[in-house]
């Protein structure tokens, strides 16, 4: 992978010790286009924790946008992110797919 861009949010998973990045335009004022885009979220899994592509929010960047939190649902097994775009909340179960 070359780059994820800019990540605000990280939640980890105690289970697994995966580890979640989310992208973001929070530390600046427009998005820096790089191969991914503003709703992906990155997964590191160890032992190398090597951060892939694990799935990806709707969502257009530009002015502080991208993912704001995330937290991982031990209870559920699923990642939780906030979309700064449209201030939902989007479910994502453990294959990368939004619920």
């Amino acid at each position: 992978m070359q780059s994820q861009g800019q990540i605000f949010g990280i939640a980890i998973d105690n289970e697994s010790s995966n580890i979640y990045l989310a992208a973001s335009d929070v530390y600046d004022q427009q998005f820096n286009p790089d191969t991914y885009g503003p709703g992906q979220i990155f997964i590191a899994r160890p032992p190398l924790f090597k951060a892939v592509p694990f799935a990806t929010i709707p969502n257009t960047g530009g002015n502080l946008n991208g993912i704001g939190g995330i937290v991982y649902d031990k209870k559920n097994k699923q990642v939780i992110v906030s979309n700064l775009e449209d201030g939902k909340l989007h479910r994502i179960n453990a294959s990368g797919a939004i619920v």
